[in-house]
Parts: C-alpha cells; structure tokens; sequence
C-alpha cells in the first residue's frame, strides 16, 4: 500500500485500502498464502481470492472457464496463489505459458513462491518439434516426480 501511495498510483492505493485482510480465505487453511502476500508485500483482494479458491475447486464441480480484465493480477497473484496451494507432493502442479512468457513467468513464479513458501519452480520448455526417445522420457518422468515429491511448481 505504501509502494502505490508513494509512487501516487491512487486507484491501485484505495484498492489496497479497501481491502481487508484474509479476506475470502482461512490463513489456517492455506498458510503459503499468507507467506506469499507478506514476502511479496501485497494483499490479495476477495476477487482474485474467489477466483483462485474457484479454479482449485470449481463449484460446478467440472471443467469451468473464468475471466478477469487485464491488470487484475492473474499473474502476479492468482497462479502463485493456485500453485502454491495445489503442490502438495499428490499432484503434479503444472503452469503452461507461451514460450514468449515463459521467462517472465518464471522469474515471477521464484520471486513468490521461493522464499518463505519454500516451492522450488521446475522449468522444462517443451515442444511437439522435440524428438523424444525413452531414455528422455525416463528423464521427464524422473524430473516430474521429484518435482512432484519436493512439492515444486512444474513450468
């Protein structure tokens, strides 16, 4: 809040200002949440909390697609959030992006989910162009296990 009343961005300041904390969510249910938002100093608003809490477990209880205008924090808070709350050593958390973005949402996917949360992020590019054989496959599937047993983020 103090980064946006310093910087005089206003509208994202009364946001903050607005928004109430855990709001939408039990800490005690999901304490990498409240991790995430204190290292990377923000708070999740109840939009991106109900979105986050509907992608985990739609209501419908079946395939379902969500929209969020641009700058709603898709990235920078609901897939970290998403991620870090389904890595559980059960499952294998996957975050597919365009090659273009993988990078980026690399780096971002470091920044909150390294630290405190303790998620090591997991990058294997992959294209269909890619020959593969069964010593690569035995690798892939290696990789994906320990990723999945150290409750990484697959990208």
């Amino acid at each position: 809040m103090l980064v946006f009343a310093a910087k005089k961005n206003w509208v994202e300041f009364i946001k903050e200002l607005e928004n109430e904390e855990c709001e939408g969510f039990d800490p005690e249910s999901y304490p990498d949440w409240l991790l995430i938002q204190i290292e990377s100093q923000f708070s999740a608003r109840p939009v991106q909390v109900k979105v986050a809490l509907e992608m985990m477990s739609p209501s419908t209880g079946k395939n379902t697609s969500l929209q969020l205008n641009m700058g709603e924090g898709k990235s920078y808070v609901i897939v970290p959030l998403v991620a870090a709350a389904l890595s559980d050593s059960q499952k294998l958390v996957r975050v597919i992006v365009l090659k273009s973005l993988s990078a980026q949402m690399f780096q971002l996917l470091v920044e909150r989910l390294s630290g405190l949360a303790q998620r090591r992020i997991f990058c294997v590019p992959f294209s269909r162009s890619l020959s593969v054989n069964s010593s690569k496959v035995q690798m892939y599937r290696d990789l994906m296990q320990e990723c999945m047993d150290t409750r990484g983020i697959l990208l």
